[in-house]
C-alpha cells in the first residue's frame, strides 16, 4: 500500500543506496507484504515511535553485506538459513541509522533510530496511525534481490 500524498519515489530509494553502498542498485515499487526479518523503529524527538522500516531476509543480509563489500556468498547463506547471519547484524544497524533519511518527515521532525530487531518480532502500527507505506524491491549489483518497507506514522 502506497500513501500517495508522501510517496517516495523508487528511484530515490535506490539511489539513496547506491550513493551509501557504491553499487549499482534499481528500486521497484512493489505490492504485497514484505516477510518482516529485520526492523528497524525510528523515534520522534518526544520518544514515540514515528517511522519503520522493514526488511526481508534478503534485503537485510545485501544490505549488511553491500554495506562492507563482504562477498554474496553470506547473502546466499542467510537466504537458504532463512535469518540474517550474525555477523551482518552490525552493518545492517549502520545502514538503518543512515536510512533514517528516507523517511520523509525526518526533515520536518527529528528522527532517532531507537533501535532493530532481527528476529522479526517487532510490533508494527495499525493501520490507522500509517501516514506511508510504501515497499520496494531492491536489485543490487553483485548480491541479488530483496524487498524492504517503509513506514512512517
Amino acid at each position: 500500500m502506497t500513501t500517495a500524498s508522501s510517496s517516495i519515489p523508487a528511484e530515490e530509494v535506490g539511489s539513496f543506496f547506491h550513493n551509501l553502498l557504491g553499487l549499482q542498485i534499481k528500486a521497484v515499487d512493489c505490492d504485497g507484504e514484505v516477510a518482516a526479518a529485520a526492523v528497524a523503529v525510528y523515534n520522534d524527538g518526544e520518544g514515540n515511535p514515528a517511522g519503520y522500516i522493514v526488511t526481508d531476509v534478503a534485503c537485510a543480509a545485501i544490505l549488511g553485506a553491500g554495506l562492507t563489500q563482504i562477498p554474496p556468498g553470506i547473502v546466499k547463506d542467510s537466504i537458504k538459513d532463512g535469518k540474517i547471519a550474525e555477523n551482518l547484524c552490525e552493518n545492517v544497524g549502520e545502514v538503518f541509522n543512515i536510512a533514517v533519511n528516507l523517511l520523509p518527515s525526518h526533515q520536518s521532525r527529528h528522527f532517532v533510530l531507537q533501535g532493530a530487531e532481527y528476529d522479526g518480532s517487532s510490533e508494527l502500527p495499525s493501520a490507522d496511525k500509517i501516514t506511508l507505506d510504501q515497499s520496494f524491491e531492491l536489485d543490487v549489483q553483485r548480491y541479488g534481490k530483496g524487498k524492504m518497507r517503509l513506514i512512517q506514522c
